[in-house]
């Protein structure tokens, strides 16, 4: 990929900025060079879909076929399931605790691991959780083993087997159980397509399914990536019922779970940035002295989702900064072009709820009451709201990189 600038004349008159292209290999379709999603692409599941589970790799560069011991094979199911599918002695309690119900060591262990209370609480969002136990350091495993974990428990609670080859898991004894998912060998390496039971909740599913999803530790409330700590996960699936807690202030978002980079090229003053960064703004995004300096002036190229911008849009954005989508379209989209369920797929639902949006009012473009509140004005979880949105206080009232909100700590 390349970024090419070309000379083209500015607004001013006595000065010459850049137009920035993207150039790609004639070999390359244009598609290609696309972004591929309206919503985040750091590893996140929609709510009804495990993705956890599907392979990060076509080829088995990493692993090598020397499991441990295969797992025993599930059951078939009857009409009406009884019980759990889990498989025996990989059931780790502390797992489906609430952050705020572990003990401090466990949290400080959790932590260490790349967890925080958002993170832990809803799966399949830290990193770590896409690596098989063989790939974790000597630290790694120490922490793991601290929190209940060993082997069999760790790839199949975090892991899934997700990272396995196809071979590896029928060296496993778990092939059957994604088969019975509508999982193939060809499939598995994303050569045909992925069975539909991917996209649905587990209510949906039928009982053998069922039973083969639990088969790979996704009991109900784990497929269904329900939050840690709610009467959902209140059931007996470890021989222990982990903690009931109550609900925490903290509301998390895709902001508290992995951070949203910011672009501190954005919130410099027009007369500070350099020659090409104001071509890229000019000509690319089509702002003005006045409107980049005005952060919450929008633009027609702020109304565009990262997805949809142009290539000559594109090529500027990446000038700015704007390397990665999530950014684009949380600190200078806001999300407005997302649908209700785009939200929720970026993790962001949450947010606009708090904030006093409902679908309908969402979708219409209706504007909520919170909106013309000021920003000292608004609750704890009001604020953390908008932030998880970048609207922080100083893009919420409104100031100007001139003004007072901004300084050079706002990334």
């Amino acid at each position: 990929l390349l970024i090419v600038a070309k000379d083209s004349p500015s607004p001013a008159p006595t000065t010459a900025t850049p137009t920035f292209y993207i150039a790609f290999d004639e070999t390359l379709s244009p598609t290609s060079m696309s972004p591929t999603s309206a919503s985040p692409t750091s590893p996140q599941p929609t709510s009804a879909s495990p993705t956890s589970a599907s392979p990060t790799s076509a080829s088995p560069t990493t692993m090598t076929p020397t499991k441990s011991d295969p797992l025993p094979t599930p059951s078939p199911s009857s009409s009406t399931r009884t019980g759990f599918n889990i498989p025996a002695d990989t059931c780790v309690v502390e797992r489906l605790t609430a952050w705020n119900a572990l003990r401090t060591t466990e949290q400080n262990a959790a932590s260490q691991l790349g967890y925080n209370e958002c993170s832990w609480n809803i799966f399949y969002t830290n990193d770590i959780e896409d690596k098989p136990w063989s790939d974790l350091s000597f630290m790694q495993i120490t922490l793991a083993t601290s929190l209940g974990f060993d082997e069999n428990s760790w790839d199949c609670w975090q892991n899934h087997y997700g990272s396995y080859t196809w071979s590896e898991l029928q060296l496993k004894g778990v092939a059957k159980c994604y088969e019975d998912l509508g999982w193939s060998e060809s499939a598995w390496l994303g050569l045909t397509t992925q069975p539909d039971t991917d996209t649905k909740l587990f209510s949906a599913l039928t009982n053998s399914e069922k039973d083969a999803a639990e088969c790979l530790c996704f009991p109900e409330p784990v497929w269904d990536q329900e939050v840690l700590g709610t009467e959902k996960f209140g059931v007996d699936y470890c021989d222990e019922i982990p903690a009931t807690v109550e609900a925490s202030d903290t509301l998390c978002s895709a902001m508290t779970i992995w951070g949203t980079p910011c672009s501190p090229i954005r919130y410099n003053r027009y007369s500070t940035l350099n020659f090409f960064q104001r071509g890229a703004a000019v000509n690319n995004l089509g702002y003005s002295k006045e409107s980049w300096n005005n952060v919450t002036e929008t633009t027609a190229a702020e109304s565009i989702a990262y997805e949809s911008l142009s290539f000559q849009q594109l090529a500027g954005a990446i000038v700015l900064g704007y390397i990665l989508e999530e950014s684009w379209d949380c600190y200078q989209h806001h999300y407005a072009d997302y649908t209700w369920d785009n939200l929720d797929e970026a993790f962001v639902q949450d947010c606009a709820v708090a904030l006093g949006y409902d679908e309908d009012m969402w979708n219409s473009g209706a504007v909520s009451p919170l909106e013309e509140v000021e920003f000292a004005s608004l609750t704890s979880q009001q604020k953390q709201a908008a932030e998880c949105m970048c609207y922080f206080e100083s893009i919420w009232e409104g100031d100007t990189l001139d003004g007072g909100l901004f300084d050079d700590s706002f990334c």
